[in-house]
């Protein structure tokens, strides 16, 4: 169940959560500590936010207890477990509720929205708030305008733009000691002070990079032929994610006389699918799959590849592409956003924006220069290791989280 902070006969007015739904059995945490999030996965949907549901699990294993909310309109108030987590659903009441139980000293909010400020606002004489900001939640309409069809989608992108910088600008200039943001990348960090117009304190934010389980994905050197086995794993929820240049990439690859020798394999879901992968679904070389992946099951597919494809149009870091990395996958992926911050020459091939024929050209190399391929792979496990692991990630937001 739930772990609540009070004695084992908490009255009503101290078990925060459980005193919202079903009065589940209360037990003592080890931290008064509540994770907010728009979404978080379930079985049937493994992508929603599952980098927050990594850090919970990591939490724990670190002895930093969280609960877990789910804080949206949509979902009727309730239970739901995900793998050993327990997550209640509920919305502006039952967070409202929460706070005011006294439970929580601090709250750890991904995906900040004026609906979550609404209530939070009202708490920061009693309530630390640490925010994580990720991308889409904060970014104008001009950061995303390969995501509008049309003009009319343009004006409506517009519209609702202005009322979420105002909002934002509304958050940064709280004075409240009692907020500090998180941002994944320097670039990220940089982007949205000059997009909201405000430059926060530097002790007001960290730069604290989304963790990467290097244990789930452990390096093993790679046999040189795995360079002809290239994976993309991706939402395809966004053209953000970019896949149709991956499938241009293949489309060019196709005259080369060795393109029988390379294999390819897509696997991901979202709206855009069928649209996108149309085009090679001919190839008996390319097996595309639409459907949602556990990590251990990743983890296991990143042992028979050794080229990770995975262009961008936007991104504060890339967690799929450095999950690859992890596991010694070669990235070839577009220099753009904070790209740079976490691939370099050293350890992956960067395409220029919008070019497939680049993208291309990364896979021609590594099947031409297997000496090039080790080094690469190498150096993206190392490269990991150095940046985004669980000293570098989960302790450092354990230390903000206890300061």
């Amino acid at each position: 169940g739930l772990r609540i902070a009070g004695s084992g006969n908490a009255t009503i007015e101290r078990i925060g959560l459980s005193k919202i739904a079903f009065q589940r059995p209360i037990h003592v945490p080890k931290s008064e500590v509540l994770v907010v999030t728009n979404q978080y996965p379930n079985y049937t949907d493994l992508y929603r936010n599952a980098f927050v549901h990594r850090r919970v699990v990591e939490y724990r294993r670190a002895g930093l207890r969280v609960d877990v909310m789910r804080f949206n309109p949509q979902a009727p108030t309730s239970y739901y477990e995900f793998e050993n987590v327990d997550v209640f659903c509920g919305y502006r009441a039952e967070l409202e509720t929460a706070l005011r139980s006294g439970t929580y000293r601090t709250v750890l909010v991904h995906f900040l929205d004026e609906a979550m400020w609404e209530v939070l606002s009202k708490h920061l004489d009693k309530v630390r708030l640490i925010v994580w900001l990720h991308g889409a939640e904060v970014q104008p309409w001009y950061r995303r305008t390969f995501n509008y069809q049309n003009e009319a989608e343009r004006v409506l992108a517009v519209k609702k733009s202005n009322q979420r910088m105002r909002f934002w600008k509304q958050v940064f200039e709280m004075s409240s000691r009692n907020i500090h943001f998180v941002f994944v990348s320097q670039y990220f960090a940089d982007e949205v002070m000059e997009d909201v117009g405000i430059r926060l304190p530097r002790d007001r934010y960290s730069i604290i990079p989304n963790f990467i389980d290097t244990n789930l994905f452990e390096y093993q050197k790679k046999p040189v032929d795995q360079r002809k086995k290239i994976l993309s794993i991706r939402p395809f929820a966004s053209k953000k994610y970019a896949n149709d240049l991956t499938v241009s990439a293949i489309l060019d690859l196709a005259t080369e006389p060795f393109f029988s020798d390379l294999e390819f394999r897509i696997i991901g879901d979202g709206p855009l699918f069928d649209e996108t992968v149309e085009p090679i679904m001919g190839f008996p070389n390319v097996v595309l799959e639409r459907r949602f992946l556990q990590q251990t099951e990743i983890a296991r597919l990143h042992k028979e590849y050794g080229v990770f494809l995975s262009p961008t149009r936007m991104d504060s870091q890339g967690v799929s592409r450095d999950e690859a990395m992890s596991s010694g996958l070669v990235p070839i992926t577009t220099r753009v956003a904070a790209i740079p911050e976490f691939v370099d020459e050293d350890c992956g091939i960067l395409a220029d924006p919008e070019d497939y024929k680049q993208l291309a050209d990364g896979i021609r190399r590594l099947y031409h220069d297997p000496a090039l391929f080790e080094k690469l792979s190498e150096g993206a496990a190392k490269r990991v290791r150095q940046q985004s692991d669980f000293v570098h990630t989960i302790a450092e937001e354990a230390k903000l989280i206890l300061t």
